[in-house]
């Protein structure tokens, strides 16, 4: 055994006092960022934990976002994976996990999302089943209030009901119809690849005017529509525009007797609008993406549309 004593060991201390004092000072670099490290990675962690994460969507309508495990932390990035739920009242809409998401073509910017297609499903599911999906066309918007006429004028230059229906005239003579238009089935969104397409299925009930008074409907038109959509990033909000719409329409049933085809014609260049608006409502609302107060999502944003899901790769603003 070799033992150093005496005055020898404050003469080897002073011979290499500069290696140990590198050897030292990096030493305690590397454990103060080590331990640096640790205390930043538990705050952000901590502060993804602390997202805002039950966000509305409208009036009573909200969506309950979980972050179902602690963030990953590499060196160059921070992965959280969130399960996202429709709450609206009482009722729930869990929405189910996507096992794969891709990075084809990705060169990531500050952050990039995945937001599966369940979620504006839910959301729509939600809407149908509280019977939200609805508008009725009255007599009161001028730009049809002739067309809703039970009894035509035969110096008038316009078709009325009455027209196509004798029975409503003779019925009915002298009053309006009200189209209540709603959705007659669970709108559903698509992802493809590139593409974005909500199908719906409407009913529109003839009731005559007005129609709390008169609440039997005396006919039903079942209106499909198929709408494409632009993705858009929103206030926060992965929201979409319509680009166009595509109507098909079939005779439900009638009272009044039956829809021919040149009502459908006519009936379908006037209120091809009406769907479009309805679709228009489920969509521009958007889904809340999860940030923190004062960040903002760029709105040139790069979305990319997948089967199933959207990739969203954006910067964050801060404000």
């Amino acid at each position: 055994m070799f033992l150093l004593g005496g005055g020898m060991v404050p003469w080897l201390v002073n011979f290499f006092r500069g290696v140990i004092s590198r050897t030292i000072k990096n030493a305690i670099r590397d454990k103060a960022c080590e331990i640096s490290r640790s205390v930043l990675l538990a705050e952000v962690n901590d502060h993804i934990l602390s997202l805002p994460l039950h966000l509305p969507v409208w009036e009573n309508f909200f969506i309950d976002y979980a972050v179902e495990k602690s963030p990953e932390f590499t060196s160059s990035y921070v992965e959280a994976e969130a399960a996202a739920e429709l709450v609206y009242g009482a009722q729930t809409c869990p929405s189910p996990k996507i096992q794969e998401w891709t990075e084809e073509d990705l060169v990531p910017r500050m952050a990039v999302m995945w937001i599966g297609e369940s979620i504006p499903n839910c959301l729509l599911k939600s809407a149908h089943e509280g019977k939200l999906i609805t508008y009725t066309a009255t007599k009161d918007k001028p730009s049809i209030s002739s067309y809703l006429k039970t009894s035509c004028s035969l110096f008038s230059l316009t078709l009325c009901m009455g027209h196509f229906f004798p029975k409503l005239h003779t019925d009915y003579p002298n009053q309006h119809v009200d189209l209540h238009f709603r959705s007659h089935e669970v709108p559903f969104v698509q992802f493809t690849n590139d593409t974005i397409k909500v199908n719906s299925t409407f009913a529109v009930d003839f009731h005559i005017h007005p129609m709390k008074d008169h609440p039997k409907s005396l006919a039903r038109l079942i209106v499909t529509s198929t709408s494409s959509l632009r993705p858009e990033i929103v206030k926060n909000r992965l929201a979409a525009s319509v680009i166009d719409t595509e109507n098909h329409f079939r005779q439900d049933f009638s009272d009044i007797g039956i829809f021919s085809n040149a009502f459908l014609f006519l009936f379908g260049k006037m209120f091809a609008m009406t769907t479009s608006a309805l679709t228009r409502w489920m969509v521009a609302g958007g889904v809340p993406i999860p940030v923190f107060d004062n960040v903002t999502i760029s709105g040139e944003s790069e979305i990319r549309i997948f089967e199933e899901y959207i990739r969203l790769n954006t910067d964050l603003e801060f404000r």
